[in-house]
């Protein structure tokens, strides 16, 4: 998807999206890519493969605001509420202005790596700002160096600043009430200490 979409507020209820990889709403997006305004409720998204998530699966490049999600989403690998990976290869462009705004998922998250409540995997730079979770992450079996985390599964670079999560997440290593893999900058966020 490389163009502008504005959902204008309205709620899609009820879908449902079966694939293999880059498995969502839209597959995956280009970098002038915009999309707002959007409302997934109850959607469930089951994948044989890795990217999956409710409003984007595999490598959104663009940005995302004020759009929310709840339901199942279930993957292999990179698997978030709203999206699966975000990914930008001029890291230059998208720490400036690429990602995900004013958003959030109440989704549960089931998966074997790099799952998060509401991105799986951020790399290449890129923002997370004014954001949060509330769903649940679980991987298949336990695993190890499963990389899971409330917000965001596995953060190789980029930005969250002003986010939250408070699910309940249930991994094997490298697992983090926020992130799993934390290797980005993260300000001013934080995560349940309940769950």
């Amino acid at each position: 998807f490389k163009s502008q979409f504005d959902g204008n507020g309205k709620t899609i209820r009820n879908l449902k999206i079966i694939g293999s990889s880059k498995v969502g709403f839209f597959s995956e997006t280009a970098g002038s890519s915009e999309i707002k305004n959007l409302g997934l409720v109850n959607i469930t998204v089951i994948a044989t493969g890795d990217d999956v998530g409710a409003l984007v699966g595999g490598r959104m490049v663009g940005n995302i605001s004020k759009s929310y999600s709840s339901g199942t989403i279930r993957g292999i690998a990179h698997v978030g509420g709203l999206v699966g990976q975000i990914y930008c290869i001029s890291t230059g462009t998208c720490q400036i202005s690429k990602g995900v705004f004013q958003s959030y998922s109440e989704a549960n998250i089931t998966g074997d790596r790099g799952l998060g409540g509401l991105v799986g995997r951020l790399d290449g730079g890129g923002r997370i700002n004014d954001s949060y979770a509330r769903g649940n992450v679980t991987n298949f079996g336990m695993l190890m160096n499963t990389r899971c985390g409330g917000l965001v599964g596995d953060v190789l670079s980029g930005n969250i600043t002003n986010s939250f999560s408070t699910g309940d997440v249930r991994c094997g290593s490298s697992t983090g009430g926020f992130c799993g893999r934390c290797e980005g900058k993260i300000t001013k966020s934080f995560y349940d200490l309940e769950n």
